[in-house]
């Protein structure tokens, strides 16, 4: 189900939105499928997870088929960092953050 759809049509246009249920397990994400691998540590989820990215069943906001390509270069950017920023933060700490003062 495309959540935005319903929200844009009440909040920005005014209409009337019916109720509606998804049941459909969907991902929504902005990192990639390298950083779920690598991070998530109980093995099912991880496998679940890992198979909806490949099903075609995980989408990240920064990818719209229409976008420019200027957008879509920003968008793989955006990807790049959020390795950069697991691997600053997370993996080479192991999950600890230096105390902040």
């Amino acid at each position: 189900m495309n959540f935005v759809k319903p929200i844009v049509e009440d909040w920005v246009l005014g209409q009337v939105v019916p109720y509606t249920e998804a049941y459909d397990p969907y991902v929504y994400t902005v990192i990639p499928a390298k950083v779920v691998k690598r991070t998530v540590e109980d093995e099912a989820l991880r496998a679940q997870v890992l198979k909806m990215y490949r099903s075609g069943k995980a989408h990240s906001p920064h990818d719209y088929a229409p976008d420019s390509l200027q957008h879509k270069l920003w968008a793989a950017l955006m990807r790049m960092n959020q390795i950069k920023k697991f691997k600053r933060y997370v993996w080479d700490t192991g999950g600890k953050q230096a105390d902040v003062d």
